[in-house]
């Protein structure tokens, strides 16, 4: 009995002991370890090292700067507005293109484009102008959608400097000059607003046409162009829906040809090619800034006209450029805004009733410090040649606040 007792415990004991690990394995760390201690000890006085260094310099500077409070604020400022102003004479450069904003240098469609652009010798593409003309959702096979295109068309090709720029695409016009091409439904017409409106108002007051409406859609719902080239609604218009009937439906339908008539869309879509960048590059981007105010001017006029449901929009190769720069020409003068909320915040926060006590330049101090650091920040990375776009702008604000 009680050999039974007894057994059972050392029984427990001997399940619950731990199992020792095998000697092979406790070698390999041993041998391990005293590999590494002497890298271990080399990196550790590396950085014992670097750690002394900054410190000495740390405390040799802030030793001259108490010693020479006027000196060291002078200095600092005149380190800063030379650095600030060498950045902006040298590399400064505000990037405004979407390839130079989101695309890194080594991505394979930006290299595909340098590729296509500078090396294989293509010739450069056109700058495309796209317009479009919609009623919101309802139809625009009608007259007024039509003359809305044909008069923001004018617009852009009424500009000074348009005839001069398009003579150098190097496509002719129905007239024979050397224009911009444009692809749209406008061709119809031969890209002309007084051959538009004169037909028009000759096919309703002949009886061939009812309305003007009806008149428009007869034109839009031919096959080719008057020059012969095939006219595909479906390319230059949106959610393009046709007819179909017989003789007692009153629709133009023929069994025979296959005659359609054009039912509904929901925009019209022209584009006009511009010579490329390269050709003449400064007259083309000013024409491109041009055609942008003049067809905003329109696009507000068309759309606060009463009665009117036709509305204009457009975009060119320079419109978000344009949009880019005039963020930044806003965001600008709110630097100072932000600098003016961070003094007054600091020194409020040091501020007591006590003249002793009270700290209020030492949170002045604070903020110019960190805006002179940010100057300096600015300086370097324009003198190396990093783009400057919006957000970098914002940066700053979350830096100084973050600081603060």
């Amino acid at each position: 009995m009680n050999t039974e007792i007894g057994e059972a415990p050392l029984k427990v004991q001997q399940q619950e002991a731990p199992e020792e690990a095998p000697a092979d394995d406790n070698n390999k760390k041993s041998v391990s370890c005293s590999c590494l201690r002497p890298v271990i000890g080399c990196w550790k006085r590396f950085t014992q090292w670097i750690h002394y260094g900054i410190l000495q310099f740390v405390l040799t500077l802030s030793g001259l700067s108490a010693r020479n409070p006027k000196r060291c604020i002078v200095l600092v400022i005149l380190v800063s507005l030379i650095l600030l102003i060498t950045g902006f004479f040298t590399g400064f450069y505000i990037a405004v293109n979407e390839e130079e904003m989101f695309a890194p240098k080594t991505a394979p469609s930006r290299a595909m484009v340098e590729y296509i652009r500078n090396l294989e010798g293509f010739p450069p593409p056109a700058r495309l102008a796209i317009f479009i003309v919609h009623a919101n959702g309802d139809s625009i096979v009608r007259y007024e959608a039509v003359d809305g295109l044909f008069r923001a068309v004018d617009a852009a090709r009424e500009l000074d400097g348009y005839n001069e720029v398009c003579a150098e695409s190097g496509v002719k016009g129905y007239d024979g000059e050397y224009t911009c091409r444009i692809i749209g439904p406008t061709r119809f017409w031969y890209n002309n607003a007084t051959l538009f409106r004169e037909q028009t108002n000759f096919a309703v007051a002949n009886k061939f046409y009812e309305t003007k409406d009806e008149a428009v859609q007869a034109i839009m719902s031919l096959e080719t162009f008057p020059d012969g080239s095939p006219a595909f609604q479906e390319m230059l218009m949106g959610q393009v829906e046709w007819e179909y009937g017989d003789s007692s439906s009153g629709l133009s339908f023929n069994s025979t040809t296959g005659t359609k008539t054009l039912a509904s869309a929901t925009a019209l879509f022209l584009l006009m090619e511009l010579p490329p960048v390269g050709v003449k590059m400064q007259d083309t981007m000013d024409l491109e800034m041009q055609m942008n105010d003049v067809l905003f001017a329109l696009r507000d006029e068309m759309k606060n006209t009463p009665g009117k449901d036709i509305r204009l929009e457009f975009i060119t190769q320079k419109s978000l450029p344009d949009e880019l720069v005039r963020a930044i020409a806003v965001d600008i003068p709110l630097l100072p805004f932000v600098m003016i909320i961070m003094l007054g915040f600091t020194c409020l926060v040091f501020f007591r009733w006590d003249k002793i006590k009270s700290r209020t330049s030492l949170g002045f101090g604070a903020v110019a410090t960190i805006a002179l650091a940010i100057m300096s920040g600015y300086g370097l990375v324009f003198i190396v040649g990093t783009l400057w776009f919006r957000s970098t702008r914002c940066r700053s604000d979350l830096i100084l606040s973050w600081c603060v």
